[in-house]
Formats: structure tokens, sequence, C-alpha cells
């Protein structure tokens, strides 16, 4: 974890998990930090594998993360490789699937991460990589099953990305 401290413009607050609801529909874990540590809702959720997740709920004392193994979690992610576009969504254990044009070339082993695109999430954060693919059905894009780099059944300290607001276009 000590290796992302000096990342990029980005601030990172280390913070202890010190509960999980790995159960569905809702996928969460909370934090030993708050809005006063500089926790706001939205901040993006990393550890030393990758994309956590996001905050979704901020106290004094502790945040709400929420998982991007949620059903209701979504990120906008690319192909590191050859930068194709797509958005992540989790189906099921450790995999999520990530929906991309037909024209672009996927590989076993590329490697996912969020494409900056968003207004939450910086660009490069490593996500996962490329376990299969397969076209869908009307043959216009290629369905990814990614396998995700965090293990949240073991996941015990994170860190919040404390993005600077100048960089951020929505907070809420």
């Amino acid at each position: 974890l000590l290796k992302l401290k000096d990342r990029g413009k980005n601030r990172y607050i280390s913070a202890d998990v010190v509960g999980k609801s790995l159960i569905e529909p809702v996928n969460t874990i909370t934090l030993n930090v708050g809005s006063k540590d500089g926790i706001k809702k939205n901040f993006p959720v990393v550890n030393e594998r990758g994309l956590v997740g996001k905050i979704i709920e901020v106290g004094d004392d502790f945040s709400l993360c929420q998982l991007i193994t949620d059903r209701n979690f979504s990120v906008s992610a690319r192909i590191r490789e050859n930068r194709a576009p797509g958005i992540l969504v989790w189906k099921y254990d450790n995999f999520a699937e990530l929906k991309i044009p037909v024209s672009f070339q996927a590989k076993k082993g590329y490697h996912i991460v969020t494409s900056g695109d968003s207004n939450i999430y910086p660009r490069g954060i490593p996500i996962g990589i490329v376990y299969e693919f397969r076209k869908d059905e009307n043959g216009l894009f290629k369905i990814l099953k990614v396998k995700l780099n965090v293990n949240f059944y073991t996941i015990e300290n994170v860190f919040v990305l404390s993005v600077p607001d100048e960089s951020r276009i929505m907070s809420k």
C-alpha cells in the first residue's frame, strides 16, 4: 500500500476495513475514516491490487464503501493495451463483464483499467484481466469476462483517493 502514496496529484488516505457486508444484493465495507479525515461521497477506494469501489456514505469517523461487486455498481473502463472503451459491471463471484465495440481486439490476459472518462475515477486504476470473451447475439459487441484483481473476502486495508475538486466534475 505504501507504494501508492506517492502517485499523482490525488491524496491517498489510508483506512482499515472495520465491517463487511458481502451478501447480495448490496456489497459494502465499512472504513474507519470519515469526514474528519477529509472523506467525501464518491471518492474512489483502492488497494495495492486495484479498484475496490467508491464511498457512498460518510459519517464523522466512518465511511461506507460500495464495492465493485455490488449489483448496482458500474465503472467506465478500457483495455489498457488498445484503449477499447466500455462499461464494466459485476456478474458473479470475482468476475465482471465489459462490453466493447466489436471492432476492437481482445485477448486473454489484457489488462482492464479505469478509463478516466467518468467524473469519479481517475484514469488507469487497475481493475482486472480479460479471462475470456465472445461476441454478443447481434455481433455488434464483444463481451469480455474480466477476472477482478482484488480479493474482496480478505481485504483489510484500503486507500481512499481524495480527488482534488478542480479535477472532479460532479461530487454528489
